[in-house]
């Protein structure tokens, strides 16, 4: 962003010297240059005044060398430039709370938390914050260092062969590497259809998970407990009971169902195609609307959907070594093969 704003913004100005000064003060910053790299964006604003994203840089290399005083100053430019730069706001905001602003660190903060760019992970674990989240006038709004999990299930009771569906949602965080697993074995009484991932492009941190499942016997079942990890944090979903029905003299399974329990997002592939994954269960990955012609049984359907819209779809289903399948998309064969 700062090359195109030295480029375009004022073409008039000599680009490369400032181009040049910019890097120089990148590299002195992290060389631990603080003073020097400070010197530098300065000289660089003064080929780009108009430059906010240059003002955060200097206010940064002097908050690094101890001068937040001056940090603020020039942060308080920099909003005042582009009142919509979260950054400026997020940096103030930090360097104000370090400078024991409490009250100035929290208008600033809550400033920056409306934009859906910032991270609350991010907000949650930075140490220049850790004063103002231990401030009893702060602890009701500011992000803690955790996952915000939810876990939904019906609260009517459902009846044989009818599906149910239970939701999970991660509030932050699951934009780095979200994991869920099952801490133990699916009820008997309930079976996989579908597992459906959800994104956000508004709220790239936040996801909704939707597990399908069928009702196979009547009873109590419990869904859950879920182990979820992201972002290097981990939270566990107590397990919710859901009442189910069936005709007197109806037997259920008594086994569990026992397959991998990975999200859609973990096991898609970006290309048509299928693998082997534990045991006799086989991952197919295809395209929408593309058929899929095999002989597995349990089979589970995938599907990652970004805004609504269907980005990638796949199957889990149990298929014995040496059965073949083919991915077909209308006559034409995609993937054939035995995994």
């Amino acid at each position: 962003m700062i090359f195109w704003l030295l480029a375009c913004s004022q073409p008039e100005v000599p680009v490369k010297r400032a181009l040049e000064l910019y890097a120089q003060g990148l590299s002195e910053l992290e060389a631990g240059q603080s003073m020097q790299a400070a010197e530098d964006f300065a000289q660089a604003r003064l080929l780009d005044p108009q430059s906010a994203e240059l003002l955060i840089w200097q206010a940064k290399a002097l908050a690094e060398a101890g001068d937040l005083t001056g940090a603020i100053a020039l942060l308080d430019q920099a909003v005042a430039l582009r009142p919509g730069l979260v950054e400026a706001w997020y940096n103030r905001a930090c360097y104000r709370a370090r400078a024991g602003d409490l009250d100035g660190a929290s208008q600033d903060l809550q400033q920056a938390l409306r934009s859906p760019e910032l991270d609350r992970l991010i907000v949650a674990q930075d140490p220049d914050l850790m004063i103002l989240r231990a401030d009893p006038a702060n602890a009701d709004w500011i992000p803690l260092p955790r996952l915000g999990l939810s876990l939904k299930v019906p609260g009517q009771p459902a009846f044989l062969g009818a599906e149910i569906e239970a939701v999970i949602g991660v509030a932050q965080g699951a934009d780095q590497g979200l994991t869920l697993r099952a801490s133990g074995p699916l009820s008997p009484l309930l079976r996989p259809v579908a597992w459906i991932e959800e994104r956000s492009s508004e709220m790239p941190d936040q996801r909704r998970l939707r597990l399908r499942l069928e009702v196979r016997g009547a009873g109590t079942a419990e869904v859950g407990p879920f182990v979820v990890s992201a972002s290097g944090l981990t939270g566990e979903l107590a397990a919710q009971s859901v009442a189910l029905l069936a005709p007197q003299g109806h037997v259920p399974p008594s086994e569990p169902w026992t397959g991998p329990m990975l999200l859609p997002s973990e096991l898609l592939q970006a290309l048509p195609g299928a693998k082997r994954m534990e045991e006799d269960w086989v991952l197919v990955s295809y395209v929408a609307g593309d058929r899929v012609e095999w002989a597995a049984e349990e089979q589970i359907i995938l599907e990652l959907r970004d805004d609504s819209v269907l980005q990638a779809v796949g199957k889990l289903g149990r298929l014995p070594e040496g059965n073949r399948l083919a991915i077909k998309r209308g006559d034409q064969l995609i993937w054939e093969g035995s995994p």
